[in-house]
């Protein structure tokens, strides 16, 4: 009865006539009754960020080798892909590349766009720009 010296305190949602669960092994009987937590799942390779640039009009008279120097000052490559003409192999005006963090994409395009090389403007847009 409420009140006397011995009254027991029952968790919430157990009356006196239920017996809270006992799992042998488990001092927390709370925590035992909570559902299990799902893994995390791996993350896959399309959804890890990438971090890539458009770097157009270039020159045909610049180097490719040139343009990679270029986007290696701005920061860490991953990967850098003139794109040439699947007809005769000649390189074209344009081409991709990834880098290792957005801040070097960023900065790609801070410093890059609109630099003159060879008399010829480069344009450099994100994915996120819209390419023209």
């Amino acid at each position: 009865p409420p009140g006397s010296p011995q009254s027991l305190m029952y968790p919430p949602g157990v009356t006196s006539h239920q017996r809270p669960a006992v799992i042998h092994g488990v001092s927390d009987p709370v925590a035992a009754a909570r559902p299990p937590v799902p893994p995390v799942p791996p993350v896959a390779p399309a959804d890890i960020p990438q971090f890539n640039v458009y770097i157009g009009k270039i020159a045909s008279t610049v180097d490719k080798d040139f343009i990679l120097s270029l986007l290696q000052v701005c920061g860490p490559v991953k990967s850098w892909k003139p794109v040439t003409n699947p007809i005769d192999g000649t390189p074209t005006a344009f081409g991709f590349c990834e880098f290792e963090s957005a801040e070097s994409s960023l900065r790609a395009r801070r410093l890059l766009n609109k630099l003159s090389v060879d008399g010829q403007e480069l344009v450099v847009r994100l994915p996120s720009e819209t390419w023209r």
